[in-house]
């Protein structure tokens, strides 16, 4: 009996240009682990039959719920070209590099996973979630997308669309990080960036699939950990007085990287606290916004 082993599978995506029709993947990833299933929901009759026993016909499949996500340690300038423009909805303006900005629509895609024993494809997908994060004590850039929302999941016995990895790179570092709080450099403990989309899974009607997956709500935010001392002491006074701070952070190998531009930042918390003799931090979670309703400038994600 042959086993199935995790180090077989692959994970690919690609963009569709009919939502819901699958396409074969244009991008894979070096992901460390990924969430892709099908919760598929029952009814079931309780009429009173004389009995306590219940007949295999009074259940029945109803609604299927596809999604997941996935995570990628140590994600590299030239995957985010991909993914940033599903998770804000434009694509960079250079077309692998340039400018990403936020969208009131996003585009659809398709995940292919090969699970090893058999091939999960997931059409008319969605981004809920991308976070970016990197700390001292884990050094690579983590991208982790989650959320995702699915219209239907097909099952295949393979085989899978042969992958095509992007190997020019090395990962992007938090060593080789730079964060600016209103321009000024700060050393960075660890720091986080999310974008969340808010979207509606349940347009269903009398379909056992999803019939879309429309967009709803937006939100931006994230966390910095940075030295408590006098180099934070504008930031610790933007957050008290409730003020806002243009947070600019960016990563890069020496030649390709990204930059994100958050210029209207409110810093959210709690003031520090003594828990112990150690050296003491500054922990600023935050959310960005637009300068105004419909603005959408809210983050400019520069990808080099």
């Amino acid at each position: 009996m042959t086993e199935s082993a995790g180090y077989k599978g692959q994970l690919g995506l690609g963009k569709e240009t009919t939502p819901g029709e699958a396409v074969e993947p244009t991008h894979f990833f070096a992901f460390s682990s990924e969430s892709f299933r099908s919760e598929i929901e029952r009814a079931e009759s309780e009429g009173i039959t004389g009995s306590r026993g219940r007949s295999k016909l009074r259940s029945v499949q109803t609604v299927k719920r596809p999604g997941g996500g996935f995570t990628v340690e140590g994600v590299k300038a030239e995957d985010l070209p991909l993914l940033l423009e599903l998770a804000l909805g434009t694509a960079p303006a250079g077309g692998s590099e340039g400018s990403v900005v936020l969208a009131e629509t996003l585009g659809s895609f398709t995940v292919e996973v090969d699970k090893v024993a058999k091939v999960m494809t997931y059409a008319g997908c969605k981004m809920g979630l991308l976070r970016l994060s990197s700390a001292y004590s884990n050094q690579l850039l983590r991208l982790e997308v989650d959320q995702v929302v699915a219209m239907t999941e097909a099952v295949s016995g393979g085989p899978a669309t042969s992958g095509s990895y992007l190997n020019s790179q090395r990962p992007l570092v938090h060593r080789d990080s730079t964060l600016l709080v209103d321009e000024s450099e700060l050393n960075v403990e660890e720091v986080s960036v999310e974008i969340e989309n808010t979207l509606d899974d349940a347009l269903f009607r009398n379909s056992q699939t999803r019939l879309a997956v429309p967009e709803m709500d937006r939100r931006l935010s994230g966390r910095i950990t940075v030295s408590w001392n006098a180099d934070s002491a504008a930031a610790f006074a933007k957050f008290t007085g409730g003020e806002t701070a243009a947070l600019a952070l960016s990563y890069t190998d020496g030649t390709h990287g990204v930059q994100i531009a958050l210029p209207y930042c409110y810093f959210t918390g709690e003031t520090p606290q003594i828990g112990s003799r150690e050296v003491m931090t500054l922990a600023l979670p935050f959310e960005a916004k637009d300068s105004a309703d419909g603005a959408g400038d809210a983050v400019e994600m520069v990808i080099s």
